[in-house]
């Protein structure tokens, strides 16, 4: 009886961490798609000072949570959100009128992250 107590334990466990991820995750990226909305309006709105800060801010909480989203993500679907946020910062600074498109691509990026993580049926087969 004992062995059986013990599986429910390891099994209960290992459910809530898969299910505690998703929902780490999820506000995570929606996070950070929120901070990436705030960099875009600032841009719209020609403050490049404020994008600036916003981007780099946003790129001091990725790579803090990019560790930990790693565990729970593959890190093929983690790279691309890596590399835009990497080049988004000298595009803004230069004044690219591309900075607003490879933000449009990182908003698309976080998006997936957080829509692949979701336990959906399809996702299973």
């Amino acid at each position: 009886m004992t062995r059986i107590y013990t599986s429910l334990v390891i099994l209960f466990t290992l459910v809530g961490l898969c299910t505690s991820s998703v929902f780490v995750v999820d506000s995570a990226c929606t996070r950070y798609d929120a901070q990436a909305a705030e960099i875009a309006s600032a841009l719209a709105a020609g403050d490049t000072e404020e994008a600036l800060a916003a981007c780099d801010a946003m790129q001091a909480q990725w790579e803090r949570f990019h560790s930990i989203c790693g565990i729970f993500v593959t890190g093929t679907r983690l790279s691309p959100i890596h590399e835009e946020l990497e080049a988004l910062r000298p595009m803004i600074a230069a004044g690219i009128p591309e900075s607003s498109a490879g933000l449009a691509r990182l908003r698309c990026h976080i998006r997936t992250v957080s829509e692949e993580t979701r336990p959906l049926f399809w996702h299973i087969l």
